[in-house]
């Protein structure tokens, strides 16, 4: 239930800041830079308004190839480093191994990525959404960094920053997919989502397991209490 509803409020995110981005672009019109289009201030005036070929007037791009792999390269080191965090302080079996997938995984598809890159000559260019979004992937990097001490509670916090920031992430690839222009960043990226995707399902999956594990816990110690309230008792009346 809390996942979905953080999974809810992070693309929800992403898509605000997107259509911020988007009706920003509205009022810029396009100028060459580094493999895509990002513009200079555009004119109502018809005789001035970019057109292609067609005399259509071109839409204006927000985002770029380049500025796409520059987010996802941000994306996947910062994955990287949350992981490698939780394996420096790991407490529970389950926490550490899912930390040494996500490191090993996250480098697979940054990996990929850059093959994808040097494939169409293309270099990674930070775009105008790169301080916001590495603002927030900071924010959920820094609740794991200063926590101490290390233990049940660091794991705890690890997973619950995998869960937020797979959501994040899920959001913003699936997004990137569906506007970079050349086919084969598409489908990096599409495959990147559904790795993402699936990342975030067992993150969720391990957030559960450990809240039920507390729960049983819980209801065990409070038992305990009890039993040994019941024994105080009975000891008094003797």
């Amino acid at each position: 239930m809390h996942s979905s509803i953080g999974a809810t409020i992070a693309i929800g995110t992403v898509t605000a800041l997107l259509a911020g981005f988007a009706a920003y672009g509205e009022m810029r019109a396009p100028s060459n830079e580094a493999g895509g289009t990002i513009g200079t201030i555009a004119v109502s005036d018809t005789a001035t308004t970019p057109r292609d070929s067609t005399g259509a007037p071109i839409k204006p791009r927000w985002i770029n190839d380049a500025n796409a792999l520059s987010l996802l390269a941000m994306m996947n080191s910062r994955a990287i480093s949350a992981a490698d965090v939780e394996l420096e302080n790991w407490h529970v079996d389950t926490v550490r191994a899912f930390a040494a997938a996500m490191a090993r995984e996250h480098a697979e598809l940054q990996h990929a990525a850059d093959s994808a890159a040097l494939a169409a000559k293309l270099a990674p260019v930070p775009s105008a959404l790169s301080a916001a979004f590495g603002a927030q992937l900071q924010a959920q990097f820094d609740s794991i960094v200063g926590h101490r001490p290390p233990g049940l509670g660091l794991d705890r916090a690890f997973v619950q920053q995998q869960v937020a920031s797979h959501a994040l992430m899920s959001g913003y690839v699936n997004q990137l997919a569906a506007v970079v222009e050349r086919p084969e960043l598409e489908s990096l990226l599409a495959a990147t989502a559904a790795r993402v995707d699936s990342q975030l399902r067992r993150a969720t999956a391990l957030q559960q397991s450990i809240a039920k594990r507390d729960s049983i816990v819980a209801a065990d110690s409070a038992a305990a209490r009890a039993a040994r309230a019941a024994r105080a008792e009975k000891r008094s009346r003797r």
